[in-house]
């Protein structure tokens, strides 16, 4: 997730104390509402037990915290909540059902797939239509998995190229669910107006661009977010990883927007474009600058639909027409399912505030944040999935028409 300019990010998000279990099998999810500063200091102070831990960010009075729990101290944890008086619900009673599934080059919109289903998939379309899908790679990842680039192109390879990329973080997956459905749209849809939209446009869309982290995500550490790099920093502390959306040259480290920490979940890296999936990204998109309209970058959770920049609260240029198109998309994504998207701000440091800086001539760039508003987070439940799809979609097309 990308925190909202003016949070704070780090606190006991690092997630370390539930190494004893990292998939979570068994493990609870309470979402906790601090009142006070009392309750407040409390459950910092509950965060440093072992078997207990936070995700998302600070514990902050008025906002909702969320607190993975094993099964050990559950009943610990609710009694002293109970004790001090603290809003809570239970919102997941076990953390490692995933909902994930296998299948060979088929996708369905009621699961969640592993990165080998992904690729297959990717494949079976790349087969399917050869005259309009090119399927190739933009570089590999540290751990050497490729970067697979879907391009769609129905004519002139002149036409303006809508970027879409996805799973920058790993956690997040349904990103790559959205990003996948997407494709399917683009290539199978029966309906004339997605189709229209491949005379229009030209699509190039990366839909996992943290492959390394996703695979981590999926067989050891359900909540894991970055890389899975060894930097000088991160081998000297024993961690890995970097966070791939505050690797990028854009106020990096300003205003909060990342770590110093390489144990830390928001660790910006050693320096900017330490990570080969993040040069690999500004490489390829710089080698497609003339053609490049729009830059999309697909997140979860917060329901969000974010514009540059996350410097500051200053306004770009062109603050009031990105503002005007977010707010359309936001509106209709609403009209599917009634799930009310906000506009906003990213943190420093993102791919789109890159994107922004390096490709002024593009007419938008913009970041999405899926459902929901904290009761999953990144546990989505995959009855989900389609219904965020069904909305994104909504959303997305008025964004196409916009840019046309």
């Amino acid at each position: 997730m990308l925190p909202i300019v003016g949070l704070t990010v780090g606190f006991i998000s690092t997630l370390i104390g539930l190494t004893t279990s990292a998939m979570y099998d068994g493990h609870s999810m309470l979402r906790v509402t601090p009142q006070t500063k009392r309750q407040e200091d409390h459950l910092r102070d509950l965060g440093k037990h072992q078997g207990v831990s936070f995700i998302g960010g600070d514990p902050l009075v008025g906002d909702h915290s969320h607190v993975i729990a094993s099964p050990q101290v559950l009943d610990f944890v609710l009694e002293s909540l109970k004790k001090f008086e603290t809003e809570h619900l239970l919102t997941n009673p076990d953390v490692g059902r995933s909902g994930l599934e296998r299948m060979e080059g088929y996708i369905s919109w009621d699961a969640y797939y592993d990165l080998d289903s992904i690729n297959q998939y990717l494949t079976v379309q790349s087969v399917g239509h050869p005259d309009l899908v090119t399927l190739t790679t933009i570089g590999k990842s540290f751990e050497g998995r490729d970067l697979f680039l879907l391009k769609i192109n129905n004519g002139s390879t002149t036409k303006p190229i809508i970027w879409i990329d996805s799973n920058i973080h790993a956690r997040e997956w349904i990103s790559s669910a959205v990003g996948l459905y997407l494709i399917d749209q683009l290539l199978n849809s029966p309906d004339i107006e997605i189709q229209a939209y491949l005379d229009d446009f030209n699509f190039h869309i990366l839909p996992m661009a943290n492959p390394d982290g996703f695979v981590f995500s999926h067989l050891t550490d359900r909540f894991w977010r970055k890389t899975r790099s060894n930097t000088s920093a991160t081998a000297i502390n024993g961690c890995r990883g970097v966070d791939r959306n505050r690797n990028f040259d854009a106020y990096w480290l300003e205003n909060d927007g990342g770590s110093k920490d390489p144990c830390d979940l928001y660790f910006a890296g050693d320096a900017v474009f330490t990570e080969l999936e993040c040069i690999a990204i500004a490489q390829y998109l710089d080698s497609i600058r003339a053609n490049l309209i729009a830059y999309i970058s697909l997140h979860s959770w917060g329901q969000n639909v974010l514009i540059p920049t996350g410097r500051d609260s200053t306004q770009i240029p062109e603050y009031n027409e990105y503002i005007r198109i977010a707010n359309l998309a936001a509106a209709a994504h609403q009209i599917p399912h009634s799930m009310i998207y906000t506009t906003g701000n990213p943190a420093p440091g993102t791919s789109m505030d890159w994107a922004y800086l390096n490709f002024p001539s593009a007419k938008i760039h913009l970041t999405y944040e899926f459902r929901d508003k904290g009761q999953y987070t990144v546990l989505l439940p995959a009855d989900q999935i389609l219904p965020q799809c069904e909305e994104f979609m909504a959303g997305i097309k008025v964004i196409f028409d916009e840019l046309k």
